[in-house]
């Protein structure tokens, strides 16, 4: 155990335990207190067990967490406790893939370019994680200062070692270095004095580059594209693949390094593009990448931990689980919630264990725990239902969302009933509120609805949620952003997602075509539409059918059938797209079973 370890852990609980002091006294906050004091004291003990001191801070963060959900000052305590919970791992991390054996290395090529991912064997190196920076101490610490308002003597950014790793910097162009500190052989042959030539490991490291960021690319098309175009994205995404695979030698290094400099990229689609190219390639080292990669990002990198996770899940590697394993055990917050997605997609965690990790005051632990909550089928989740009632409530939007979706997807109205009655859930989901009506609204919600709509900002996904919601009434606030230059198609694609497609193409911005295109449609105003008629499960189903719209146009819709229809039938679009095939078949088929028994005015 080292000075640091020890000193940042004492410094991350009184930090906790002084914010903890300055709330309003309460039953949970004196239950909170009680806790810190026991974990503080347990700090100062002569050689403290990391892992006694590890399961004490697992039972401090419920009641912190709880308290976030009443008071938003209570968020500086869970961040302080979460800081503590990871630092009391690092000496408990598991280190399973270090042991495991690297597999027999082929010399031929070989390729992956079949209809689904697959992971082979090459001839290459083996990947070594570099040696972390050695850790200065903090020195002395004056905990009654922190108690007392101040704050601790410390380097200016605690998480240093995590987050200023040393990273791979890209040379001048022509002179391309795969090792650090190890200039690369002057190019044996020069065209032109002004121009420099790279040699055979600059070219492949340069083809490597170039793979991935076509990956990312092709990664995000697989998301924001029509359904239909999918399959040739993905094979594109194999073939890329493949160029990686055949330069063998020192890719999975040079991947790391390209990881390494794409996260300045705000853009997450790296975080795909790395563990899935890694996930194909057979050997426990490759994952230990992936867990290195992953351990680089900053603690808060929840979209890099989302997308990391969905890559991996479609990689059949051997040694996947024993990743998700140990990256369960990671000191680092965005490796931890890679792990919880990892287990609980293959059915490893529990209904129980998933409501401990919804208790990690690290926000990319639970928020990957409760997107694996609102997979359960309600009958799994019936017992988290009195958590996620509370946990609506929790300052982050993210976090509030998750639980009121599962909610709403499980049968429970409580988050519904929260915005009718001008309850806390519509300040902290902001526009995404809107939502919430689409799963659960009636036609007697427009007036509710505008109320939200006027104090939200005018996104996007804001039209597009009217345009589902399926009421009429929402029509004058859709054409008067038809003018709008920046969201005027999307008022439109809102329109047509309400009306059908009952204008001209040529006049699909013009606010006049549409109110006579409207009332030449004659339609029910107490009825729910969906493209022009009724709005039926079958139709919803017929729609994500078709191939028109995309992985993300198409979750929503899987919600609104599950909270309307009560037809939950597992739908994994991060699966390749030949596996979703049978999913929207026995999706059309409850949808038929159901259609004969639905309301003609379309609301549940």
């Amino acid at each position: 155990m080292t000075s640091l370890w020890l000193d940042q852990l004492k410094a991350d609980i009184v930090k906790a335990l002084a914010a903890a002091l300055r709330l309003h006294d309460s039953p949970r906050r004196g239950l909170l207190v009680r806790a810190l004091h026991g974990c503080a004291d347990a700090a100062e003990r002569p050689s403290p067990d990391p892992a006694s001191l590890a399961e004490m801070l697992r039972g401090a963060m419920p009641p912190a967490m709880v308290l976030a959900t009443d008071d938003p000052e209570a968020v500086e305590i869970a961040a302080a406790l979460g800081a503590a919970f990871n630092n009391v791992l690092a000496p408990l991390r598991p280190r399973r893939l270090e042991s495991a054996a690297l597999p027999f290395l082929k010399d031929s090529l070989t390729s992956v370019t079949r209809n689904a991912p697959r992971a082979v064997s090459i001839a290459r190196d083996p990947f070594t994680p570099p040696a972390e920076p050695e850790e200065e101490a903090l020195g002395d610490l004056d905990f009654e200062e922190i108690l007392d308002g101040g704050e601790p003597e410390s380097p200016e950014d605690i998480s240093a070692p995590q987050q200023d790793a040393p990273r791979a910097e890209r040379p001048p162009h022509g002179d391309w270095r795969l090792l650090e500190g190890t200039a690369a052989d002057p190019p044996p042959v020069s065209l032109l004095e002004d121009r420099k030539t790279c040699d055979v490991a600059g070219f492949h490291a340069a083809t490597i580059d170039q793979c991935l960021e076509t990956i990312g690319a092709l990664a995000r098309d697989r998301f924001h594209d029509p359904f239909s175009s999918r399959p040739v994205a993905e094979q594109r995404i194999l073939a890329a693949t493949d160029a990686i695979l055949a330069v063998g030698g020192s890719c999975v290094a040079t991947i790391v390094a390209w990881w390494a400099r794409a996260i300045e990229s705000p853009s997450p689609w790296c975080s795909w593009a790395a563990p899935f190219a890694l996930g194909c390639i057979e050997g426990a080292d490759a994952l230990l990448a992936v867990r290195y990669g992953l351990e680089r990002l900053a603690p808060g990198a929840t979209a890099h931990a989302e997308q990391a996770a969905e890559a991996l899940a479609i990689t059949p590697h051997a040694e996947r689980l024993t990743l998700g394993i140990d990256l369960v055990g990671s000191p680092h917050p965005v490796a931890r919630a890679v792990g919880v997605d990892i287990l609980a997609r293959a059915g490893r965690l529990t209904v129980d264990q998933l409501r401990q990790h919804i208790f990690d005051a690290n926000l990319p632990v639970t928020i990957a725990a409760l997107r694996a909550i609102g997979r359960l089928p309600s009958a799994d989740g019936a017992r988290l239902m009195p958590l996620l009632e509370r946990w609506m409530y929790f300052p982050d939007p993210t976090v509030a969302w998750l639980a009121a979706r599962a909610l709403i997807r499980w049968g429970d109205t409580r988050p519904y009933d929260d915005l009718r009655n001008g309850g806390r859930l519509a300040s902290i989901l902001g526009g995404r509120a809107v939502e919430l009506f689409v799963l659960a609204g009636s036609t007697l919600d427009l007036v509710p609805l505008q109320a939200l709509v006027a104090r939200a900002a005018r996104t996007p996904a804001i039209l597009a949620a009217l345009g589902r919601f399926g009421h009429p009434g929402v029509a004058p606030f859709l054409l008067h952003h038809l003018a709008d230059e920046d969201l005027g198609e999307h008022a439109a694609d809102a329109l047509i997602r309400l009306f059908g497609p009952c204008v001209d193409p040529d006049t699909i911005l013009s606010a006049v075509a549409w109110r006579s295109a409207i009332v030449a449609l004659e339609l029910d105003p107490g009825a729910r539409c969906r493209r022009g008629m009724v709005w039926t499960p079958a139709g919803v189903v017929a729609d994500c059918s078709s191939g028109e719209l995309s992985r993300a146009q198409i979750e929503p819709r899987l919600d609104e059938l599950a909270a309307r229809a009560r037809i939950v039938v597992p739908v994994d679009l991060g699966f390749w797209t030949p596996e979703t095939r049978p999913m929207f078949a026995a999706l059309s088929a409850a949808a038929s079973a159901c259609d004969g028994a639905w309301p003609a005015s379309g609301w549940s």
